[in-house]
Parts: structure tokens; sequence; C-alpha cells
């Protein structure tokens, strides 16, 4: 009798009300609205919202949660897909006080995942401070992602790849890391392993400025970094050449310090990686017998309808960037983001 009510009889299920149906429909709308948002499909996101009448309050709502959604996750690409697509200014609503805390969470979303450019933009579209990023929790992320691009890491075949001087350098200027930091511990421990990963490489020019701005020689590197970076061999090149050839360049007799550098596929891919983001797209192309020529890819910019038009050219050593309008043409003055110099990756300043 535990299942009945006091009158004995069996309980009455709630019926909802019209209202009760109608709140839970708009809900699951929101939900499956944001998704599609979150994801790229505006169109059915528009259409989703406006099949179930969703209010203007509503409507603006679900917005904003999927823009802060992916500004969680620095996903600067997205953020201005969907400004563009809903029509309001990036950077505008980036710089309003009540976002910058999340503005703040997306840069460090960046650093943590060692995406430059996207912390870069955050900070240049939102208009975040110098002070604001000089915080000891930032301080530590960047030390991390300084070190980190120093040392260098994997590529997708799990080569061990030489790291970027221009990258570890570009990590402690935006972040105004201070002078201690380049005499740390860390810092020293890592730039032997910086200098044997480049001669691991064959990237000499790298390993001439490594010792110029660590004071460091080739010939003082620790035996047990030495004996890592000659565990594994290169890819077509067996252990024992591999030794050989190190035990070369450790000596300062590699005949390989006098080889022009060519930039390789993956050293641009790896630039460009930094410069605009690992979600980038592939772009374009071109080789010769030599290897890689010219590289173009295109992202959106801020601005809805405009781009940002990538390019490397070995001709000139350069990656550069145009700005480009709705109908592809130049909305302003085009920017030189790095150039090799002597074989070595320079970061330059954007004014």
């Amino acid at each position: 009798m535990s299942e009945l009510d006091p009158k004995g009889l069996p309980p009455v299920e709630h019926v909802k009300s019209p209202e009760e149906l109608a709140a839970e429909a708009r809900e699951s709308t929101k939900v499956q609205a944001r998704g599609m948002i979150e994801g790229g499909f505006f169109k059915k996101g528009k259409e989703a919202m406006e099949k179930s009448e969703l209010s203007k309050e509503d409507r603006e709502a679900v917005v904003r949660d999927a823009f802060l959604a992916k500004l969680a996750g620095a996903d600067t690409m997205r953020l201005a897909e969907i400004a563009k697509a809903f029509k309001f200014d990036v950077g505008e609503y980036l710089s309003l006080p009540e976002m910058r805390p999340f503005v703040l969470e997306g840069v460090a979303a960046a650093v943590k995942s060692r995406r430059m450019n996207a912390a870069l933009e955050l900070v240049g579209m939102s208009g975040v401070s110098s002070e604001e990023l000089a915080t000891p929790e930032f301080q530590a992320m960047a030390k991390e992602a300084a070190i980190e691009a120093l040392t260098g890491g994997k590529d997708r075949e799990g080569n061990l790849t030489t790291g970027s001087l221009t990258v570890f350098e570009a990590w402690i200027k935006m972040f105004s890391l201070p002078p201690e930091f380049m005499s740390s511990f860390a810092v020293e421990t890592s730039s032997y392993y910086a200098l044997a990963r480049a001669i691991r490489n064959k990237a000499m020019d790298e390993v001439t400025k490594i010792e110029k701005i660590f004071r460091i020689k080739r010939t003082d590197i620790p035996a047990d970094i030495v004996a890592q970076e000659t565990s594994v061999p290169r890819h077509g090149e067996t252990l024992e050449e591999l030794v050989a050839r190190f035990s070369l360049a450790v000596a300062n007799e590699s005949p390989e310090t006098k080889v022009e550098h060519v930039p390789t596929k993956e050293e641009i891919g790896a630039l460009f990686d930094t410069l605009v983001g690992k979600d980038r797209p592939e772009g374009k192309i071109k080789e010769d017998e030599k290897g890689l020529v010219k590289w173009t890819l295109s992202v959106p910019d801020a601005t809805p309808g405009h781009t940002k038009d990538y390019e490397y050219s070995r001709k000139f050593g350069t990656i550069t960037v145009d700005y480009c309008d709705e109908d592809g043409m130049p909305s302003r003055q085009s920017d030189t983001l790095a150039k090799l110099v002597d074989g070595v990756w320079q970061m330059l300043e954007v004014k």
C-alpha cells in the first residue's frame, strides 16, 4: 500500500503544462544551436533559433555562450568566424571590461597549448596590458613555454625536432620575463639540449647562434645529453652514421657549417604553427628539386569578410602576411613576420 496515496488510489503523474513543455523545447533548441555555432554551422544554428522562435535575448545568449566557449579554448579563428556570421566586431567585444576575465582565460589556454599566435591575437584585439601578463601564474606558464620552445619536441613521425630560438625569445618578450630567467639552471640545461638537438638535426647555423646567445660551447655539452641525442638514429641515417657525424660536429670540425641552409617543409610548417596556429589550413605548397619554394595559406581576419594571407618565400627568405578585404584587395600595408638571417629565423616586431 506504500505506492498508493492516502485514499488508496494510485499516485497521479504530473502532467506538464504547455508552458513547461515550451520552456523545455526552448532550452533544447538553445543547446543544439550553441553546438552548431561552436562547430561552425552558423546557418543551421540561425535556422534552428528562428524556427523555434527564440527571443532576441535567448538568441544573443546562445551566441555569447558559443563565443565564450571558443574563447576559453583560444580558438581565435572560430571567434572571428562567429563575429562575422553574427555581424559584430570581435575586437570591440573582447575589449569590454566584463570580458577581461574570459580573455585572460583564453590567453592562458593559448600559452598552455603553445599557440603563441593565438595569445598574441587575443592580447592585441582586447588590449590586455603587459602588467596583466606579469602575474606569477602567467610568468610560470610563459617560462615553461619558452623552455619547451628552446629544446624542441617531436614531429608527427616521432622524430626529435630542433627547438626555435625565435619562439623562445618571443615568449620572453611577450611576457616580459626577467633577465635572471636567462641565467637560470632550467634555461642553462635546456640550452645544452637545444645545442645537441640542433647538431643532431644538422642545423649548424642554429648551433652557432645558440653558442653565441647562451655563451656555451658544443664541446661542453654534458655526456648524458650527448648519449640521449645519439641513442636514436635520424630518418634515413644509421646509428653509427649519426654518432660519427655528431662527434665531428662536437669537435667543431663538421663541414656542414659551410652548407647553405635551405628551410625544410617541416621547419616552415612549425613557424606557421607558431604564427597562425596549429589548427591552420594546409594551404598551397610549391616545391622544386631543392625543396620548398613557396607556401601560402589564408585564414579569416578579425574584421568580418577580411582575410590574412600568409606566404613563405624562399627567394626572399621571409614569411609575410597580407591583409585583404572581401574582394581580396589589400586593406592595409602588409607585414613581414619572420626573416631568415644567416640561416636562423628571426621574428620581427609588427607595429
